[in-house]
């Protein structure tokens, strides 16, 4: 009897500790922006956070320009942008459990000069 209440005890214990990945998704995303955010990664942009729905299953990672790159920019550099952005998030294995199970990644670049107006855009699914 002792045997059977402690292994149902301990199966509800390990089904009950279980976090979902929606919701890992959204502490992982608060954490990194509560910890890194903003971050200055380089002379031109700050990520200022990094943001997760779940209604969605969405990612958005928020950025500033500034400077030179706080413009509007050509149809090729948007290409150029968002071709990298696709590259990059292909390469990075820390994403590739939120890849598999079908999240989507949102890129907003906004102006410092006019922090409503946004840059460029892209999502990623």
């Amino acid at each position: 009897m002792k045997k059977t209440i402690l292994l149902t005890l301990l199966a509800v214990l390990l089904t009950g500790c279980r976090e979902s990945l929606e919701d890992r998704a959204a502490r992982e995303a608060e954490t990194y922006t509560e910890q890194t955010c903003p971050y200055r990664m380089d002379e031109f942009t700050t990520l200022q956070a990094v943001k997760f729905d779940k209604a969605t299953h969405t990612f958005t990672n928020e950025y500033t320009l500034r400077g030179d790159a706080d413009r509007e920019l050509s149809e090729a550099e948007k290409e150029n942008i968002r071709a990298a952005l696709e590259k990059s998030l292909q390469n990075d294995t820390k994403q590739r459990v939120y890849r598999e199970a079908g999240y989507s990644y949102r890129y907003v670049y906004y102006s410092e000069s006019a922090p409503k107006t946004i840059i460029f855009e892209a999502t990623f699914n």
